[in-house]
């Protein structure tokens, strides 16, 4: 808008005049803002790391799980491909259908709090494996698992975004 308005014949005294009021007004943040950039804060901060490892450590297991549990239906368990699709759709199903609501749960308890929290329920759920054999609790266990999978990816996004510098 501004090299538009200079370039124009018309009105151009008026518009020199709306731009050095606008100058005026916002020059320290415009001086603050050039500093931000040419001074970059690093991004990789101890917070920043914890919260990668935290989010690679969940797709881990998430990803562990999603090659593992469809063959431990079909060879262990003697189900159905069918019902192997079934054990990796509720995990998602539960997932998409929480995390439009993790970011109230976030606001209201706290990120670190119920990052926290769910992480601890995210890593009970995963030893339950051990111990269900029925198709029937595994299919329970999968759509809590990606309840806590859901929220506990969402509040660490979050917290990431939280911690990276203006400057970036």
């Amino acid at each position: 808008w501004v090299s538009i308005s200079l370039n124009s014949y018309d009105g151009m005294d008026a518009n020199v005049g709306l731009l050095d009021s606008l100058w005026s007004d916002h020059k320290y943040e415009i001086y603050r803002r050039i500093i931000m950039l040419k001074t970059k804060e690093p991004i990789w901060t101890k917070a920043f790391i914890s919260l990668f490892t935290t989010n690679f450590s969940i797709f881990i297991i998430f990803y562990g799980l999603v090659s593992a549990l469809p063959l431990y239906a079909t060879d262990v368990l003697s189900r159905s491909d069918e019902d192997a699709g079934l054990l990796m759709t509720i995990f998602l199903v539960s997932a998409i259908v929480t995390r439009p609501f993790s970011g109230k749960i976030l606001d209201l308890i706290g990120k670190r709090k119920v990052l926290w929290l769910t992480l601890f329920l995210y890593l009970v759920c995963t030893g339950l494996y051990y111990f269900i054999e029925p198709f029937e609790g595994l299919l329970v266990l999968r759509f809590v698992q990606g309840i806590f999978f859901s929220i506990a990816t969402t509040a660490s996004g979050s917290m990431a975004a939280d911690n990276i510098p203006i400057s970036r």
